[in-house]
């Protein structure tokens, strides 16, 4: 009887994330931009894992023929 959960406490367990693991910018022999975000929901006891890869790269010669 006491050991039930009040009402609104159940969405708990319901979670949503988004992180953002990777941002890089090099330069050398051209130019990368990289970007990964990973999206994560978890819904009770079940886990749904989403990988956004964003990448970009820019190629420069420096020298001509």
């Amino acid at each position: 009887m006491d050991d039930e959960e009040p009402e609104g406490e159940a969405d708990d367990a319901h979670k949503a994330s988004v992180e953002t693991s990777q941002i890089s910018l090099l330069a050398g022999s051209g130019i990368r931009v990289a970007y990964t975000t990973h999206i994560r929901v978890q819904l009770g006891d079940d886990t749904l894992t989403a990988l956004i890869d964003f990448d970009c790269r820019w190629q420069y010669m420096t020298g001509c023929a």
